[in-house]
């Protein structure tokens, strides 16, 4: 027996915020380089922009998020510009290594490897091209929020705002920040990025279309939605389930 699912079914999803304890409330996440996240408050209320047109001072409560750019990760650059140039090596093996490194470092290397599209390395063009269709190809597969996250990495620092977007060089270059852990001082060559912490907006309630292709088996289907611990999720499913023979 095959199971089908030709009609669509509905689901209504309603996010009912918690209230969380009042001693100590994170202004923002940091995304860490290694992979790890906390949520925490920077002493600070302002941070500064040095840009190609001046310095720009920038109240903290009107960024959205700060994403550390090359200049800032010397280090990350270099490593993966090595990476690019072991994609022509002469040793199989230190290819392929080269190629899975790149791709799981995900879309946001894309701007380093266009450039290198059209190596006259014929390996090197052919490998940039694989991973290029392959970061495509997770964007295909990711939620509306996950690709919301992914920012390109430049040269110079991104500071997105309410208003626009800055480009430069953010100063301080190192941040005290205050968490439920306690005190801590990092560096911008350690952050991957730095994200506002939304306020609780009230109830989010949001309508799913399930399809038979989304199969706990093959694929989930993702609401596009993001939940925070203590969040109330309510979910109320109509519809009709075919099954055939």
């Amino acid at each position: 027996m095959s199971l089908r699912l030709p009609l669509v079914i509905v689901l209504l999803l309603a996010i009912v915020p918690v209230a969380r304890a009042q001693e100590f409330k994170p202004t923002h996440e940091f995304h860490m380089m290694d992979g790890s996240t906390f949520a925490g408050t920077m002493d600070i209320d302002k941070i500064t922009v040095r840009t190609a047109y001046g310095d720009l001072v920038v109240p903290l409560s009107s960024i959205i998020d700060i994403t550390p750019g090359l200049d800032s990760h010397p280090s990350f650059k270099a490593e993966v510009q090595a990476m690019i140039e072991a994609l022509g090596s002469d040793d199989f093996e230190q290819r392929e290594k080269a190629q899975r490194d790149l791709e799981q470092l995900g879309p946001k290397i894309r701007g380093m490897l266009e450039p290198h599209r059209n190596s006259p390395d014929a390996e090197r063009s052919t490998r940039i091209g694989l991973i290029l269709t392959a970061f495509d190809e997770m964007l295909e597969d990711w939620d509306e929020f996950e690709q919301g996250k992914i920012i390109e990495l430049r040269e110079g620092d991104q500071v997105k705002t309410q208003l626009f977007t800055i480009v430069g060089r953010v100063q301080p270059a190192e941040f005290a920040i205050r968490s439920a852990y306690g005190s801590l001082n990092i560096s911008l060559d350690d952050i991957d990025r730095i994200a506002l912490i939304q306020a609780d907006a009230g109830p989010m309630i949001k309508r799913v279309a399930v399809t038979g292709s989304d199969m706990a088996s093959t694929r989930m289907k993702s609401a596009g939605i993001r939940v925070r611990r203590g969040d109330r999720v309510t979910i109320t499913a109509s519809g009709n389930i075919t099954m055939t023979p």
